[in-house]
């Protein structure tokens, strides 16, 4: 006959082993940075005021998810710099828009997933992948001989330019969502921003080609045209510059949440090494 008394294991139960205990690694607070090491798991960041638990063993999320995330930012990201290239080298034709267009479908494929962890995730409808696949093919007739022939290439253009601006919006919006739930705090207002500058570059987009395409020889339309065409590439540039810091700064709290993750499940696996003898008394003897 055996009887149990309580001992101080008993303190470690799943349902306390993170109240009070300290981070024990120089983990920084995923939304400002602050080293955490030596605060309670259940207190909160002194600098920003976010839950220690958010960062220390953010529930909410999955390993896999962010994962996923990050992936998609990191196509993002590359969409850009490859844009940017093309703009620069003045190799920004219809062929290239589509190739910019892959990149950011593989982006949305991945930036759409819900996270399984919560009901009120807006992953919705995945719109933004369907748009930008239908750019491509847009993008690529416009580009073939029979349709110059037909003086139909910058109607087509200007489709799957379109397509993929009404897609952009939507995928800033998906990140604000995304950054909103405890990744990165100060992102969602930049990324709305982002998705309605979205908005008056692919509106600018269509009217200096159209004020070229109709004009009858006027030189006042000439130089509406021209002045339309200036403001959309300080426009554009403008939404370049913030679109790509804006996912670099997504990508500090991703990389810092996967990380906490993977310490949290670091640290967990001696304790579960040293508690299992207590449960194998059979195998020593």
């Amino acid at each position: 006959m055996s009887t149990h008394s309580p001992t101080p294991d008993d303190a470690d139960s799943p349902a306390s082993d993170v109240a009070g205990r300290p981070v024990v690694t120089h983990l920084r607070c995923s939304s400002c940075g602050y080293d955490l090491h030596g605060l309670a798991q259940d207190g909160r960041c002194p600098e920003c005021g976010l839950e220690v638990a958010e960062t220390v063993a953010p529930s909410r999320f999955e390993r896999e998810w962010l994962l996923t995330i990050r992936y998609g930012v990191r196509w993002m990201i590359a969409s850009m710099y490859v844009f940017a290239f093309l703009v620069v080298t003045s190799y920004m034709q219809s062929t290239e828009n589509a190739l910019v267009a892959v990149m950011q479908f593989a982006g949305a494929v991945a930036l759409m997933k819900r996270n399984p962890n919560r009901p009120d995730d807006a992953a919705i409808v995945p719109w933004p992948q369907w748009l930008l696949a239908a750019s491509v093919p847009a993008y690529l007739v416009a580009s073939t001989g029979w349709v110059i022939a037909l003086d139909m290439q910058w109607i087509l253009y200007l489709l799957g330019a379109g397509l993929q601006a009404a897609a952009l919006v939507m995928l800033w919006l998906r990140l604000a969502s995304i950054a909103r739930h405890g990744i990165a705090p100060k992102i969602p207002l930049i990324a709305r921003s982002l998705a309605w500058l979205t908005v008056a570059v692919g509106v600018l987009t269509p009217l200096p080609l159209i004020l070229w395409r109709t004009n009858t020889g006027s030189q006042q339309m000439y130089s509406i045209a021209e002045g339309l065409r200036l403001l959309w590439l300080v426009l554009l540039l403008v939404w370049f510059l913030a679109s790509t810091v804006t996912l670099h700064l997504m990508m500090v709290p991703l990389q810092r949440i996967i990380h906490a993750i993977e310490d949290a499940s670091a640290s967990d696996e001696p304790a579960r090494a040293g508690a299992e003898p207590v449960h194998s008394g059979r195998s020593a003897q």
